[in-house]
């Protein structure tokens, strides 16, 4: 026995996702500054 099923509505388009803002560059973090402990004593 055959039972015809109605068609499914077809699904409406979700929504383009806005595109994602592009985020900052880093800075360049400074070069560090050898501690007094860091120099070879001497």
């Amino acid at each position: 026995m055959l039972v015809f099923t109605p068609a499914t509505p077809a699904t409406p388009a979700t929504p383009a996702t806005p595109a994602t803002p592009a985020t900052p560059a880093t800075p360049a973090t400074p070069a560090t500054k050898p501690s007094g402990s860091e120099l070879p004593s001497c």
